[in-house]
């Protein structure tokens, strides 16, 4: 956790989101889902849509399709905003969406206007970026920032705030200060990952291979005292 702290820091921050530009148009970020982008996976023959739902969905069926050879017709999604499961259809597609995790409208507002069309156009289809959610919580979140919104699953929290503060730390973009509070999200978040560990109940584990080496070896002592370890992971002691 240390590690995503640091970048965390690094972000340049602003007291609050500044004000929203009038000037925000969805077209200033390319063509919706476009392939021909220097983005990872970008040029594959395939739009980025399809893209992330081959790699978000299970029991994928494709088919041939004008922007892609292996374009989604259906599959099972569970939401990690959510944790529910929904089932997805070609024929009911806004029933699995998928989010810019850090919102286009948001990137604007805080730097991206000033940028070149070639590197919104990557920032739109950076998987990095994209997960695909079901469709009420991506309306409900809107282009809201995580000091106003973050996902009603809590334990997609530590998971969703580190790959909030990635894609910031990979582009020059503000962040508004009241959304610092992802710091204590990310380390708390990573105390029940070893809580859950520890009781041998698996979760969603984003720290380094040394710190997961450390949990596995302490296995023993932090079922008996999470505590003690909660306590190096602050101080820093077990990076």
């Amino acid at each position: 956790a240390r590690g995503w702290l640091v970048e965390l820091e690094k972000i340049p921050r602003v007291a609050a989101r500044l004000p929203h530009r009038a000037d925000y148009q969805r077209s200033a970020f390319g063509a919706a889902w476009a392939d021909e982008t220097d983005a990872h996976g970008g040029n594959n023959a395939c739009d980025t849509r399809n893209d992330i739902l081959r790699r978000d969905l299970d029991e994928v069926v494709t088919t041939t399709g004008p922007r892609c050879a292996a374009t989604v017709t259906a599959g099972r999604l569970r939401s990690p905003y959510t944790g529910r499961v929904f089932v997805f259809r070609r024929s009911r597609a806004a029933a699995v969406q998928i989010d810019h995790i850090v919102p286009l409208s948001y990137a604007w507002d805080m730097g991206a206007h000033a940028w070149s069309s070639t590197q919104r156009l990557r920032f739109a289809n950076d998987p990095a970026n994209l997960v695909a959610v079901d469709g009420k919580s991506n309306q409900d979140k809107k282009d809201l920032e995580p000091a106003r919104w973050m996902p009603p699953a809590r334990r997609f929290h530590c998971q969703y705030a580190q790959q909030f503060v990635a894609v910031l730390a990979a582009y020059p973009l503000l962040l508004d200060e009241p959304s610092m509070g992802l710091a204590p999200i990310i380390v708390s978040g990573l105390y029940e990952q070893v809580q859950a560990i520890a009781d041998l109940k698996p979760v969603c584990y984003t720290g380094t291979p040394s710190f997961l080496r450390i949990i596995l070896e302490k296995a023993d002592e932090m079922k008996a005292d999470v505590s003690s370890l909660k306590r190096a992971a602050v101080s820093g002691e077990a990076f």
